[in-house]
């Protein structure tokens, strides 16, 4: 789908972001190995959670829908069926269940799509050597074979914490004690927190303390799960309250949320932007930014809302610890930066850091292409929502992997967009 995106006449609008996809991805794959039945309420419908409940399908998991929820019948042990299992382009969905498949002891095949095998496997094809288990990784697909054994595991966290959060739940469904020993740092260690609290729910009481992770030898229980809102989804929205005359509310965050991703209200406050808390949630007004120093390492899916509200501040940005950001659905900082020079930005990647500098008047007579990522997309219609001008944007439906909606909600608080 190829769109065009303008300015528009403002109208007031509450808006409910989708719910986190990877509190979802966390509470399924749980609760498959729950055995039990389990519901799992407001689960956002999306690529990515259908590639999570269709792969759990090929071990025998019963899942049930009705509207936004599920109902889960899980077992505690997987029966699979042979079959190539496809994770699409799901990250999360590939690396939760790789430890997962490899409980048994007949061989696994995982496929995905576009860049989804170019992604680094290299920490499970490490952990699974040292522990004489199968992992074989080629272009086409990932083949494992266990079983995979409680014992102590040292686990690389610089690359992805979805590492330790695959290998964290399979362990918990074995049955004796197991320790995960973290080394070279942790990335994203707030999402470690999301899988912990999401195992508690199960019954599971892990012990984690930034170095070690403690998984104890627990009688899993099924369970019931509200999914919150997704903080990256509303990041888009917040965004363009900021740099528009548009008047949006966002009414279901959580506050109080575990994901890191909420770590977007600091950042705009920091640049002094003007958000209003009330009875209805949370909402940004027009802001005059500053530029600030942000480190992603713990969020890089904030870095393309980020590239491009920086262009809109009144100093440069300067973003460090964003290498994370090159093994995504695309190459994030390369995705971004040559979008935004077409609008007249100019984006200096520097080896310790990218500089996003001001750019208040945006080229229009541009064609922008969302690199089959959906990040890139939306941050760029955000963009694109504050110009005179409409600005074509090609492929825009890759928004359908994480926030099938964001079209029609940018339609319903007024901007222009026209299908092509």
């Amino acid at each position: 789908m190829d769109i065009c995106i303008r300015k528009g006449n403002t109208i007031p609008a509450k808006i409910n972001v989708p719910t986190s996809k990877s509190l979802a991805h966390r509470a399924m794959m749980v609760a498959s190995f729950c055995q039990g039945v389990s519901h799992i309420y407001q689960v956002v419908k999306n690529q990515d959670t259908l590639a999570t409940q269709n792969a759990l399908k090929h071990f025998g998991v019963q899942i049930d829908t009705h509207e936004d929820d599920m109902t889960i019948q899980g077992q505690s042990t997987y029966v699979y069926d042979g079959l190539e299992v496809d994770c699409n382009e799901s990250g999360s969905t590939l690396r939760f269940m790789i430890p997962l498949a490899a409980r048994l002891s007949t061989p696994v095949t995982f496929t995905g799509k576009k860049r989804l095998l170019e992604r680094p496997q290299n920490v499970y094809q490490t952990v699974f050597s040292k522990s004489q288990l199968r992992f074989e990784h080629t272009g086409e697909k990932i083949v494992v074979q266990g079983p995979l054994q409680p014992g102590v595991y040292h686990v690389k966290g610089n690359v992805s914490s979805q590492f330790i959060t695959g290998l964290m739940m399979a362990l918990s469904t074995l049955e004796n004690t197991s320790r995960i020993i973290i080394e070279d740092g942790l990335e994203s260690a707030s999402y470690v927190q999301l899988t912990i609290d999401v195992l508690a729910k199960a019954n599971v009481n892990i012990t984690f303390d930034g170095y070690q992770i403690d998984i104890p030898a627990a009688k899993l229980q099924p369970f019931d799960y509200v999914v919150e809102a997704d903080c990256s989804s509303a990041a888009f929205l917040l965004a363009l309250g900021a740099i528009s005359d548009y008047r949006i509310t966002i009414t279901n965050l959580n506050l109080q949320s575990h994901q890191s991703d909420l770590v977007m209200l600091d950042f705009l406050k920091q640049m002094q932007a003007n958000i209003i808390f009330d009875h209805d949630g949370v909402s940004i007004t027009k802001s005059q930014l500053q530029g600030i120093t942000i480190d992603l390492k713990d969020c890089p899916d904030l870095g393309p809302i980020l590239f491009a509200l920086a262009t809109q501040c009144e100093t440069p940005c300067h973003f460090i610890n964003y290498e994370r950001l090159r093994i995504k659905e695309s190459d994030r900082v390369e995705s971004m930066r040559v979008e935004l020079e077409k609008l007249g930005a100019q984006v200096e990647v520097l080896k310790e850091e990218v500089i996003v500098y001001p750019c208040h008047d945006l080229r229009t007579n541009v064609t922008l292409d969302g690199h089959n990522d959906h990040r890139i997309a939306m941050a760029l219609s955000v963009l694109c929502a504050i110009s005179d001008e409409k600005i074509r944007i090609n492929g825009a439906q890759c928004v359908d992997k994480s926030y099938p909606t964001f079209y029609e909600d940018l339609k319903k608080i007024g901007v222009t967009i026209e299908e092509l």
